[in-house]
């Protein structure tokens, strides 16, 4: 790969001119007409050069597809561009072998089984229940709470006493809720 990237700053006026822009930001050197940062050849191609250099060291036999932290650690032992890590994360989110093998470490929540509404009138479909236990207010200690299930989910809160009767909860179900 080395020979590769020295043969194409050799040979590519622009691969000569580009590292000269980036010298005084990131400190290159240039020996022997070839730019280092380092110890890391400078790739200054275009994108061909740098998907070439990525894929010598994600795709080899003996690394078998590292992900991106450990492409971008073997690259950048012997390698260096601008936003080379990005171009590294490009790849490889990009490459189809790792993207069949990934483990997925934070697995999607099942979806909720959605509530279908039949009924789109308020208190089609309701709930009922008592709190109880509560203390004396005037002649009540308990309230009869009535939920609207489908459309309003609105609810409906009546004192009532706690040894009320089904007839009882029947009339105060008929005042209140249709009256």
């Amino acid at each position: 790969m080395q020979d590769l990237v020295e043969r194409d700053q050799q040979e590519n006026k622009a691969s000569q001119e580009r590292p000269r822009k980036w010298t005084n930001t990131h400190q290159l050197i240039k020996l022997n007409l070839i730019w280092w940062k380092d110890n890391q050849i400078i790739v200054a191609r275009d994108n061909d050069l740098k998907r070439g250099v990525i894929h010598s060291f994600h795709n080899k036999p003996s690394t078998r597809h590292p992900g991106i932290s450990n492409t971008y650690r073997l690259a950048r032992w012997d390698t260096w561009w601008p936003n080379m890590k990005q171009n590294i994360k490009q790849y490889v989110k990009g490459c189809a072998t790792c993207q069949a093998n990934k483990v997925n470490t934070g697995p999607l929540k099942p979806a909720m089984i959605l509530i279908t509404l039949e009924h789109t009138l308020p208190f089609q479909t309701v709930a009922m229940d008592f709190i109880t236990k509560l203390p004396q207010s005037r002649k009540y200690n308990t309230i009869l709470t009535i939920m609207d299930h489908d459309c309003s989910k609105a609810a409906i809160f009546i004192p009532c006493q706690e040894a009320i009767s089904m007839e009882e909860v029947t009339r105060l179900l008929l005042k209140y809720l249709y009256p």
